[in-house]
């Protein structure tokens, strides 16, 4: 069983690869720096109980917060 503690590092680490993905896409290196300071910014401020709230995060990172909590 995946503890919660890994859960959340397993779900930051994939709101972080999402948000680059994202910003890779529209080819903007502005945005990358913004999207990855925000999602860590907004994952770390967070105890790790709460799923991560930055937009970036993808559906099957929410789902795996959703069944780790």
């Amino acid at each position: 069983m995946i503890s919660k503690e890994r859960c959340h590092q397993y779900c930051l680490a994939t709101s972080i690869a999402s948000s680059i993905t994202t910003s890779i896409a529209t080819s903007d290196a502005t945005s990358i720096a913004t999207s990855i300071a925000t999602s860590a910014a907004t994952s770390i401020a967070l105890p790790p109980v709460s799923p991560p709230v930055s937009p970036p995060i993808s559906l099957p990172a929410l789902l795996l917060v959703l069944l780790c909590h």
